[in-house]
Formats: C-alpha cells, structure tokens, sequence
C-alpha cells in the first residue's frame, strides 16, 4: 500500500513517547479505505501499566513499535513490547527531534507512529536481552566495588 508518496512498511504500528511516570501510546492502523486511523491512549510506566499497553498493542495486531531512546526510562517498555513478541524499535532523539511544532506528548507518539508505519528512521542497534543483562550486572558489581573501596 503507497500513502502520501511514501511506501508503508508496517500496516499497524505504534509510537510510543515514554516519560518517567507514564506512557503515551499511539497506532497508526492502515486500513483499505483510505486514511489511516489513528488511536492513543496513555498507560503508567511501572508494573500493571505495561502488561496493560502490551495487550492493547497485541489487542490491535501491532507489527512494530517506536521510541525514543533518552535516558533509561526506554529500557522496562522496550522489554515489554519485545516479550509480547512485537519488533521493538529504538530510535535516537536527535533524528526526530528536528522537526518543529510537536510540543505535546500526544503529537510526539504519533508522529513516532508515523516515523514507524513508514520506516523513516534508522534504528539504534540494542543487544540482545542476555547481553543487557550482564552490562546491567556488570554496572551493579563496578558500582559495588567502588563503594566497597571508598
């Protein structure tokens, strides 16, 4: 299917703008009849609010889904979509931060939806969850041998 020039790659997609306390999700669902439909919703980012915004992107046939890679509050949503075995992309902010007009975390999920349906940005490469793991344990034992010394 060809929308506005442009090829889409995945048909359902979501965009995800993720902040410390919540998460603001958005689909871009193509349908045949013309423009896409467009859904957001806005789930907590801790515990019972992921498990909710993974079944509602698996309730919706959800291809892939975007974020943004800032800070460390990415990783637990990350996780969460990848176990709810959807294509989990992370995209570095400064590709997409460029564009003026978006100031709200609605407009920024979906135009990270957009960013997603028509494959416009270049994924961050993330290693695979067993090597997360260890750089995580590997952080915790440097931190601890620190305080250890000091």
């Amino acid at each position: 299917m060809v929308t506005d020039n442009l090829h889409v790659v995945y048909s359902k997609a979501a965009g995800i703008d993720v902040h410390k306390m919540e998460i603001t999700v958005s689909l871009s669902l193509c349908l045949e009849q013309g423009s896409p439909e467009v859904k957001t919703r806005t789930f907590s980012a801790i515990g019972e609010g992921l498990k909710e915004m993974t079944g509602w992107l698996c309730k919706h046939g959800i291809e892939a889904a975007l974020m943004e890679g800032t800070g460390v509050y990415w990783q637990a949503p990350f996780e969460a979509v990848e176990q709810a075995q959807i294509k989990a992309l992370l995209i570095n902010a400064r590709q997409i931060k460029q564009l003026k007009g978006r100031k709200t975390d609605v407009a920024d999920s979906v135009w990270l939806s957009r960013v997603c349906q028509f494959g416009l940005g270049s994924p961050s490469h993330v290693p695979p969850k067993l090597f997360r793991d260890l750089r995580n344990l590997s952080r915790y034992r440097r931190k601890l041998v620190s305080q250890r010394s000091r």
